[in-house]
């Protein structure tokens, strides 16, 4: 790939980079259900997998005035083994209440080598331990409480893993080169989760959910000077908290009495956070919205059936370090499909997608007591159809 940057006539950026990747994975899984007890339902099972990978990146810059030019060849051979093994049980203790129980054990082992570093292991496991109660309100049988206690984590990347230097053509604060921590540990979570459900007697449902979570090792990308580029690194920055409140609805139009054959769907979230690390104000988790929003309608004929959905995304600036800070955009998208079935073996779809064509705006700023760096990046988005049609065979 070539990119070239002009300001005017004057040329300030000449580069060529081509990327090779290869990859292949083995992966086992299972699960085995063994009925022991009355009323119980046991159930362990397996997941595992072997990934491996070579890339090789060649990047040429040509140096132009008031740049050194960059050329560098790099291979990197990342690999990834990882297992998990778990077991679980779906308690039935009496009549309007059930109990879930279960445990998750994942070790993960990864290396990486290349011709521009050491090479770097890293081995770490995770237990992960789930309760969950399902409560039906006395009385009536379509309201239900539900309780979920959970200890759950997010592994790091192979790319925040390998310590591979990827180099940008611009390098300052808000365009920094990036580069993988071997060192990096997961993100352990502790949450707790309630929901109230209300299910109509046509299908419908509405429920009100809360749920937070504490966030230990929390994982950031961090910027740094290394005395002679700039370098964004991921790091482990401790602590993390986050709550949401979500309302849901699914309501059939014969749920309000009408006999048309549509369902109205919707959902709305408010969200909080913080991370003990960062500063405020806006010390959030990235790329989490304070409001979203989902509206949508379906209409199910015998023949045609056709439907739409809304989904609105707040946006606003995050601070994710002491010196940085981002910005999303608010993100709107509106979807829509038709569905034509001739005979029960024949159908014929069209959907659309992204209609409304929104601009993609971001940005980022680094601020130190040496000044100020801005960057903003803007980009179109297209609409797309798409034409199906599908054919099943008896």
């Amino acid at each position: 790939m070539q990119r070239q940057g002009l300001d005017g006539t004057i040329l300030l950026l000449d580069s060529r980079d081509t990327t090779r990747i290869r990859g292949k994975e083995l992966t086992s899984t299972g699960k085995y259900v063994v009925p022991l007890l009355e009323g119980h339902a046991f159930a362990f099972g397996w997941d595992a997998s072997d990934a491996r990978n070579r890339q090789r990146d060649v990047r040429t810059d040509q140096a132009l005035p008031g740049t050194l030019g960059l050329d560098v060849d790099t291979r990197l051979r990342p690999t990834i083994e990882r297992l998990a093994v778990y077991g679980q049980d779906e308690w039935d203790v009496r009549e309007g209440w059930s109990v879930y129980l279960g445990a998750r054990w994942e070790g993960v082992r990864t290396r990486a080598s290349g011709n521009d570093f050491m090479p770097a292991s890293s081995r770490y496991s995770v237990f992960s331990p789930l309760a969950q109660t399902v409560w039906k309100i006395p009385g009536s049988k379509k309201d239900q409480l539900r309780l979920a206690l959970s200890r759950t984590y997010r592994a790091p990347t192979l790319q925040d893993l390998a310590p591979s230097r990827f180099y940008s053509s611009v390098n300052n604060e808000v365009a920094a080169d990036y580069t993988g921590n071997p060192a990096l540990r997961p993100e352990l979570a502790t949450g707790v989760d309630l929901a109230y459900e209300h299910y109509f007697e046509t299908g419908g449902l509405v429920s009100v959910s809360a749920t937070t979570r504490s966030i230990h090792d929390f994982i950031r990308r961090t910027t740094t000077f290394d005395g002679a580029r700039w370098i964004t690194a991921p790091l482990n920055q401790g602590d993390a908290r986050v709550a949401s409140l979500a309302l849901e609805a699914k309501l059939p139009f014969k749920t309000l009495g009408l006999a048309w054959p549509v369902e109205a769907r919707g959902n709305l979230s408010r969200n909080w956070s913080q991370v003990d690390a960062v500063p405020g104000p806006a010390n959030r988790l990235d790329r989490q919205p304070r409001w979203s929003a989902n509206l949508g309608a379906d209409y199910g004929g015998k023949r045609f059936s056709s439907g739409a959905s809304f989904n609105f995304v707040s946006g606003g600036w995050t601070r994710t370090s002491v010196f940085e800070s981002g910005y999303g955009g608010v993100t709107r998208d509106l979807e829509a499909y038709a569905l034509y079935k001739f005979d029960p073996l024949r159908q014929l779809r069209v959907t659309a997608r992204n209609l409304l064509a929104q601009e993609r705006i971001g940005a980022s700023s680094y601020a130190d007591a040496a000044g100020v760096t801005d960057r903003l990046t803007t980009g179109p988005t297209w609409r797309s159809w798409r034409l199906q049609f599908e054919q099943k065979f008896q």
